[in-house]
């Protein structure tokens, strides 16, 4: 009876190793982890990337004319940010329910050359991946995605007031998957960008203003590098100086 007891000891203990395995599989899933039980949508090593620019970074951009315009880049970053349920009825900001921890990011952009103002912000966000069907609920919270989303002031959009920003002018950004790419390949001044995705403004609704000849339709945004091009509504194009 001893002889055939070790080889079924033996089974049975791989069998439970392989079930531990896959629960903290199942619990370390790329960019979601949890604290207490609750989920936690955090930065991975990739997501990382998107925010390498340094404080006071300067980016430049020059256009077939010659004329030159000059950015300052700054970022912050809210690292383990709460995201509670609030109350219909209103109550202090720490009294709703804690639904989930994330991890987000802006960037500010500022324009300082001879016409200093801010020129738009872009954010990054760690939540739950968005469901193509909404009924189900609209997300999925045991998986974690990137999602981007932002608006350019300086030329995207009409210059309405901000609170229609959404409408005259955000930016299409991808999500989830699609912010590891596949990436464009840009060859900008002899420099080349090879981890290029391309913002767009949204389409203007009825509320907006008509947009200014010079107003940039496109943002080639570089992962690691930052924005690379702008390119017009009317084709104008503003590259990068290296």
């Amino acid at each position: 009876m001893f002889e055939f007891r070790l080889p079924l000891l033996l089974l049975a203990s791989l069998l439970l190793l392989g079930s531990s395995a896959c629960k903290k599989e199942d619990l370390d899933k790329e960019g979601l982890g949890y604290i207490s039980g609750i989920p936690y949508y955090h930065f991975t090593e990739k997501d990382l990337l998107w925010l390498r620019g340094r404080e006071g970074d300067e980016w430049k951009f020059e256009n077939a004319r010659g004329y030159q315009r000059t950015y300052q880049v700054s970022t912050m970053q809210d690292i383990q940010a709460e995201h509670r349920y609030i109350p219909p009825t209103g109550s202090f900001i720490n009294s709703g329910k804690l639904l989930n921890y994330y991890d987000a990011a802006r960037v500010y952009v500022t324009r300082t050359d001879s016409s200093r103002h801010s020129a738009g912000m872009l954010r990054f966000q760690r939540d739950a991946a968005r469901l193509s069907n909404l009924n189900s609920g609209g997300s999925d919270p045991n998986t974690s995605w990137l999602f981007g989303s932002g608006e350019w002031y300086d030329f995207v959009g009409s210059g309405d007031f901000p609170g229609n920003w959404i409408a005259c002018r955000g930016l299409k950004f991808p999500s989830g998957p699609q912010m590891d790419g596949p990436f464009t390949q840009l060859v900008v001044r002899g420099k080349l960008y090879d981890e290029v995705l391309v913002f767009t403004g949204t389409p203007q609704s009825l509320g907006c203003r008509s947009l200014p000849p010079s107003a940039t339709q496109e943002l080639y945004y570089d992962r690691q590098a930052g924005m690379a091009r702008m390119v017009s509504t009317t084709g104008e194009i503003w590259d990068r100086i290296p």
